[in-house]
């Protein structure tokens, strides 16, 4: 869900000034998720009315059909704005900065503003965490794996073998945590080990479930589930294989997985021919979750916007100067809205130095984009 509502707008605008019509290919079940499908959909109904209505002047249809050259249509009154993305500096030089450490050098940019005038605006997204935050470290502990054999429901597919086993010192959380290995003759089997929580757990209370995971990279995928007695109702949730190592995982649970949990499950599903092994750790239950960047903002000389509260994995930051600032959810769904910044930043033509910090060490690799809102209008 990367494509931005700008990077169609700037179709939009080429088509515009060249006088082409535009069409959108693709499924609708993309169609469906895309956070942003219904505005851009609108946008270009508004580009064609003004394609097919005939009245933009022809020195504004030349100035939005020069390439490189970006704009927003605005309304009340309509008109262009142009605006500009920073290129980034960073080892591709895009308009998106990769950031994982606020480290004095990935989070500060450095360039020369397009005009005096021009008004610092930002967009943030939010990769997968890599960490606990505060939600996971406070949490209830569902189970530290400390005790394999309480597991007591053992079943594998034929031809599968299983051990669940105690791993006294490889953990990432509390020691001792657990071992799952599986040895398979022949590839798409699956094992399963299971007990009876202790006590009982109301989904309904819970957003996630948050756990380590090593892999050794074999193939596969861990499941963990969550099941009533009568096994009519499952919270299921997978992570493939497919790494060596520790990682922190974040399983969210679905608005309709709201039943009394009454059994924990692990998995191994899909089992490739050969031997797998993972370790578990310190699975927790979650009653929020911990955003990837608490508490941004982007500053130069110590002053400009902050921007409250934090951004999820998935979500989208969107500020331009002047505005309230749009929080995209990662999938459709109703955005964030918070107030405009009581401080903003306005450029001069010198070079300029900007920071972007958070109030909290980075959760989850992020990437910062700058974008400057310039003076520049053609009215309609």
């Amino acid at each position: 869900m990367t494509a931005t509502e700008d990077q169609f707008e700037y179709i939009l605008q080429k088509s515009l000034g060249i006088g082409a019509s535009i069409s959108i290919e693709t499924s609708l079940a993309s169609l469906g998720e895309h956070p942003v499908s219904d505005r851009v959909i609108d946008m270009v109904g508004a580009y064609e009315d003004l394609r097919l209505g005939g009245t933009v002047p022809a020195e504004i249809l030349d100035a939005v059909a020069q390439p490189g050259i970006e704009y927003r249509l605005l309304t009340d009154p309509p008109r262009f704005r142009r605006v500009v993305f920073v290129r980034s500096g960073g080892p591709d030089d895009g308009e998106w900065r990769p950031v994982t450490a606020l480290d004095g050098s990935q989070n500060v940019f450095s360039f020369t503003p397009a005009a005096a005038g021009c008004m610092l605006g930002v967009q943030i997204r939010s990769g997968e965490l890599t960490g606990p935050g505060t939600a996971y470290q406070s949490a209830p502990m569902v189970d530290d794996l400390s005790n394999p054999a309480a597991y007591d429901s053992h079943s594998d597919s034929p031809g599968v073998t299983s051990q669940l086993t105690l791993e006294p010192a490889d953990c990432a959380g509390t020691s001792p945590c657990s071992r799952f290995s599986a040895q398979a003759g022949a590839a798409d089997g699956w094992s399963y080990f299971g007990r009876a929580l202790d006590p009982d757990i109301d989904l309904a209370t819970v957003a996630a479930f948050g756990l380590w995971l090593k892999g050794d990279g074999n193939g596969g995928s861990f499941k963990l589930q969550f099941t009533d007695d009568a096994w009519e109702n499952a919270f299921d949730s997978y992570v493939n294989n497919d790494f060596a190592g520790w990682r922190y995982i974040v399983f969210i649970r679905p608005p309709d997985k709201t039943f009394l949990a009454t059994r924990i499950g692990l998995y191994y599903n899909g089992l490739p021919a050969g031997s797998v092994s993972c370790v578990v750790d310190d699975i927790k239950a979650l009653a929020a979750l911990d955003p990837g960047v608490t508490g941004p903002s982007i500053q130069v000389d110590g002053q400009g916007p902050e921007f409250p509260g934090g951004i999820m994995p998935g979500e989208r930051l969107v500020y331009f100067p002047g505005c309230e600032v749009e929080i995209i959810p990662a999938r459709r769904g109703e955005s964030q809205w918070l107030p405009v910044p009581a401080q903003e930043i306005t450029l001069t033509e010198d070079p300029t130095t900007v920071t972007f910090s958070a109030a909290a060490p980075l959760a989850a690799p992020i990437e910062v984009r700058l974008v400057e809102d310039c003076p520049e209008e053609l009215f309609l």
